[in-house]
């Protein structure tokens, strides 16, 4: 895996950040997760923060079935990135976690917006 500014992950179960943040160690990383998963995933990426310094952001699916919300879910967290000073070569999406259909709507998103993706 390359390094990454800013990563981008698809998770339902926190071992997936903490992997993610050991290999990619990044500054800031948004989480796209489902309703069911947040909780668990908040506890153990505030840990995260406090032991290597990762800023943690998080956005909760309303469907974990919906490729769509996923795709727009990324395009949200991309704009973000890029209002804080992130270009698209800083940024990397790690779509190995979650429901195919999250996967495949992040993924299409961020190759149809030149992100590179990792898994």
């Amino acid at each position: 895996m390359s390094s990454a500014q800013a990563l981008i992950i698809i998770a339902l179960r926190p071992k997936s950040v903490e992997v993610a943040v050991d290999h990619l160690q990044p500054k800031v990383v948004e989480v796209i997760t489902s309703r069911d998963s947040l909780e668990d995933l908040a506890v153990r990426c505030s840990e995260l923060r406090r032991e290597r310094g990762v800023q943690f952001g998080y956005r909760s699916l309303d469907e974990a079935m919906d490729s769509r919300e996923a795709f727009r879910r990324f395009d949200s967290v991309l704009a973000r990135f890029e209002r804080i000073g992130y270009e698209h070569k800083d940024i990397v999406l790690d779509a190995t976690g979650g429901t195919t259909p999250l996967r495949v709507g992040a993924a299409l998103a961020a190759m149809k917006r030149n992100v590179e993706i990792v898994h």
